[in-house]
Order: structure tokens, then C-alpha cells, then sequence
């Protein structure tokens, strides 16, 4: 395969947005738990003092934050390896957030290089195919439980589990010939599917029913904003070019937001350098805001990009 020549600006002093920090990546990781800790502490008050309207809400929310801990979030980043300096700490909550989102980080990881190499390119990227849609069908599942999202999940870890890999894009990733890392593959999604079904038995024994749906089944539920943030990184955009300004899409969003989404919005700029920390995006930004296109601003802006 051809490597594409991609535009990009000139930069000086570029390893100063390189470097990579503990502390940084250690606040981040406690901004998920404190999050998650408190709308999981609280659908679980709700649900035990059987206020299961008040659970129902705070669950939704729950699983809101949740998705985030997966590949249009934090897991991306951990893929990367820039959030931590400390390698062991990277691998570690990678390994953690991809077994709680069940998501195989080894197949990730393959697609995600594809993805960046040749983005949007037909035949090359198969991570993100465009045209992209805002799927109006589904949207019953991105508010409540997604159920074709976990079918899907549970289909491929189950398959991967038995030592299948279905699916052409699959398939040119792991080539029967590279057994090492198909057996990686493999043994991880088993790690997944036996772990949950694990946890699953001990929450039903212990009839801490509610954890099931805290932990075992949140990726699944309200997984709303997650997808418009995921789909707005590349939807209505060009493919076959060379120019991440004409297939990628920058946007400016309040801190909260930008913080769940671990800097994803500035995602122009990830492309341009994607061994960058998320926590250095911003002040790449301003320095290479000469050579971007104004970028979307506000969330109401970015939900006109999606449905217009």
C-alpha cells in the first residue's frame, strides 16, 4: 500500500506538544471515576429505596458518561498510548476500560492504524466508511438500551472467543498467517466474555441486581451522545483526499463536554498529529490556527453539522 502524503503545516518545537504527563493523565482518570461514582452510587440508592423512576433517570445518565470510557473517549486515547508517561499505567487502564466496554482493544488497535493512515479512503479505511448518518432509527436504542449495539459486541467477542474472525475487514487485519496476533485477539476476548459472565453470576448470587445494569450492560445504555460526538468527527465530509481539513472536523465545545470526550473535538488536530496527548490539543491548536478552517462552535452548532 501507497503511504499518502497528507498536508500538514509547518511546526516549530513540536516535542513540547509531545510530551506526556502522569498528573495529567491521573486528573482525567479521576474525573471518570468521580463521575461515574456518583451516577452509579446514585441509580443504585434510587433502585434499593424503590424510587425506580428517579433510577431509571440517573441510569441513563449513568451509561451516558459510561460510553465514554470506549473508543469515542478515553479507550481511544489509551490506544494511542499518550495519556500516561508511565507505560504500565496506559496499558493497564486500557486494558481495564476495554474489558468494562467490551471492546477488544487488540482489534481496535489494528483498525485504528488503518484509520489513520489512510483516512476515509476507499478500500483502506474501513474503521469509518462514509456517508455516515445520524441513523434516525435507531435512536429508541441510543436513548434507552441499545440492543443491536450489544448484539453486535457479543456476536464478535463471542466469535473471536472461539477462535473465528468473520468479516473481510476483520479478516485483513488478522491474516491466518499471523497466528501470534490472532491468538492475541483471541485471548483477550475471552478475558471479556468470561470475566462478564463472571461478574454477571456473582451480582445474580449476591441479588445485586442492579449492577447489572451499573456495570455489565452500561455501554449499552444511552449511548445518545457518544455516537453524535463519534459521527460528527468525520460525517458530511470529503473522502479520498489527502487534507484532514476536508475530511475531519474541528469543534469548540464548553469544558465539561471536552473534557468526557477527552479533547476528540479538536479532531483536525488529532489527525494532524496523533501522537499528541489530548491534554496538548488545545494549545496545538492555537498554534496552528492559522492553517485550520474555522471550527464548529457549541453543541447546538454541532448537532446543525450532523442533521443538516
Amino acid at each position: 500500500m501507497n503511504k499518502i502524503q497528507w498536508i500538514k503545516p509547518e511546526l516549530d518545537n513540536f516535542d513540547k506538544f509531545k510530551l506526556k504527563s502522569d498528573i495529567k493523565g491521573s486528573f482525567h482518570i479521576i474525573f471518570y471515576f468521580t463521575l461515574l461514582g456518583s451516577t452509579g452510587y446514585l441509580t443504585h440508592y434510587f433502585f434499593l429505596n424503590n424510587s425506580y423512576y428517579l433510577a431509571f433517570v440517573l441510569l441513563i445518565i449513568h451509561g451516558t458518561f459510561f460510553s465514554f470510557l470506549g473508543w469515542s473517549g478515553i479507550g481511544h486515547e489509551l490506544v494511542h498510548r499518550t495519556v500516561f508517561k508511565t507505560t504500565w499505567l496506559n496499558e493497564f487502564f486500557l486494558k481495564l476500560f476495554s474489558f468494562l466496554t467490551w471492546n477488544n482493544y487488540i482489534y481496535f488497535e489494528e483498525s485504528h492504524k488503518r484509520h489513520h493512515l489512510y483516512t476515509l479512503h476507499d478500500n483502506l479505511d474501513r474503521e469509518v466508511i462514509l456517508p455516515l448518518s445520524p441513523e434516525y432509527n435507531q435512536w429508541i436504542y441510543l436513548f434507552t438500551f441499545n440492543i443491536p449495539f450489544f448484539l453486535r459486541n457479543l456476536k464478535s467477542i463471542v466469535y473471536n472467543s472461539f477462535g473465528k474472525i468473520s468479516g473481510v475487514w476483520g479478516n485483513e487485519l488478522f491474516p491466518k498467517e499471523d497466528l501470534n496476533k490472532r491468538q492475541k485477539l483471541f485471548n483477550f476476548a475471552r478475558i471479556i466474555l468470561f470475566g462478564h459472565i463472571f461478574l454477571a453470576l456473582i451480582f445474580i448470587f449476591t441479588k445485586n441486581y442492579e449492577c447489572l445494569l451499573i456495570i455489565t450492560f452500561a455501554p449499552f445504555i444511552g449511548n445518545w451522545l457518544n455516537r453524535m460526538m463519534a459521527i460528527s468527527q468525520h460525517i458530511n465530509m470529503q473522502k479520498n483526499i489527502n487534507d484532514f481539513r476536508k475530511n475531519s472536523t474541528s469543534i469548540r465545545l464548553n469544558w465539561f463536554l471536552s473534557m468526557l470526550y477527552s479533547n476528540m473535538n479538536y479532531h483536525i488536530e488529532h489527525h494532524l498529529y496523533p501522537n499528541v496527548p489530548f491534554y496538548n490539543l488545545p494549545i496545538l491548536s492555537k498554534e496552528i490556527n492559522h492553517f485550520l478552517p474555522t471550527p464548529i462552535v457549541g453543541f447546538s452548532d454541532l448537532m446543525k453539522h450532523i442533521f443538516k
